[in-house]
């Protein structure tokens, strides 16, 4: 990315073209991994569209990058707000005044809870008028906008080679120190229960091969894969020991973003072989369909496959438990975890994206 399409992503925010912001940053993410500012604005323009999972995920990496700046923890506590947290928003903003004591917005905030006390109330906070008045301050984007230049600068002067041998070796480290992989250490023997009846019979060969591309998969942060395998195993002969390792892996494996989903799946690979994908993440297309919103979640079919009114794939039940404004008449894409409750299937949605009229 060079510096000309961040100015126009700066730009385009303040003029509150969000989805557009959205579609410039996104493919960068890996590139500017260590940028607060570039996060930040990507993360807000997410919280700004209702992609309230996108927004979670860039803030946080924001507040990672630098934890005093108290703008990035008001877009948080909104994000919380939306989420339905209303004791995390309430201690975010009380974070804020600590450390800057004379802060309106984060006032303002406090003031808004305390006047919609009552949760039946709390829908009313998600009117834009009301919203906005509890949002960061642009002013904040266009000082620290400065700072995304100089890095920008930096990168040409130092030139393409240097940047790649650079981004190899900061691959290679963080491959060798992904905490858990040595889980996959512990030296269990490898052995394919020939006994046992079940859906994939692997002969030892086969299994070492698996565990080794999940290694592999999990070091090179590519989690959606490593899913996929570890639930091929979990449906094999394998030995209850194998079996107990790649469980355990699975707790070290990350939630994905729209930016960081690395390998997709689509409906119709799903419909091959549906047990394979349990849990694993997905973004699928489509309308949205029985849309009932509650005060605790939103639930609706996903017309798969129908984003043109054409081709129907297949419906699937969608459940959020975090707010977001949805129109029916628009396509959606929604990021979720493939679920089974009494054998019927849903998605649990960590986060969507409305399309607009010019994205159709």
């Amino acid at each position: 990315m060079e510096g000309k399409q961040f100015r126009k992503a700066v730009k385009l925010y303040q003029h509150r073209k969000y989805t557009k912001v959205i579609q410039i940053l996104e493919p960068q993410v890996f590139r500017f991994r260590e940028s607060f500012t570039f996060f930040y604005l990507l993360g807000m323009s997410c919280l700004h569209v209702g992609d309230i999972g996108g927004a979670y995920s860039y803030l946080n990496r924001a507040h990672d990058l630098n934890e005093k700046e108290v703008n990035t923890l008001l877009g948080l506590a909104v994000v919380y707000l939306r989420k339905h947290d209303t004791q995390k928003a309430l201690s975010t903003w009380f974070l804020v005044l600590d450390v800057d004591p004379g802060n309106k917005t984060a006032q303002r905030g406090l003031n808004f809870l305390k006047k919609y006390s009552e949760t039946e109330d709390l829908h009313l906070l998600y009117d834009d008028p009301k919203l906005q008045k509890i949002m960061p301050s642009f002013k904040f984007i266009q000082h620290s906008f400065r700072k995304v230049l100089v890095f920008l600068i930096i990168a040409a002067v130092v030139g393409g080679a240097l940047y790649v041998t650079y981004s190899k070796l900061l691959i290679k480290k963080e491959v060798s120190v992904r905490k858990g992989v040595e889980i996959l250490e512990l030296n269990a023997s490898v052995k394919a229960n020939s006994k046992v009846d079940e859906k994939y019979r692997l002969t030892e060969k086969e299994l070492k091969k698996l565990l080794a591309d999940i290694r592999d998969n999990f070091n090179h942060f590519e989690d959606n894969s490593a899913r996929l395998k570890i639930n091929k195993i979990l449906l094999s002969n394998a030995d209850i020991k194998i079996k107990n390792q790649v469980k355990l892996l699975r707790g070290y494996l990350e939630d994905p973003s729209f930016a960081t989903l690395k390998t997709n799946y689509s409906y119709r690979d799903f419909l091959k072989e549906p047990l394979l994908y349990e849990n694993c993440y997905v973004i699928w297309k489509g309308m949205v369909s029985n849309l009932v919103v509650t005060e605790n979640s939103i639930t609706f079919d996903l017309l798969v496959g129908y984003e043109n009114g054409k081709i129907l794939d297949g419906i699937v039940p969608v459940i959020l438990d975090f707010g977001v404004k949805i129109d029916t008449a628009l396509p959606v894409e929604v990021l979720g975890k493939i679920t089974f409750k009494n054998s019927k299937l849903f998605l649990q949605g960590i986060s969507i994206h409305q399309f607009v009229k010019d994205q159709q």
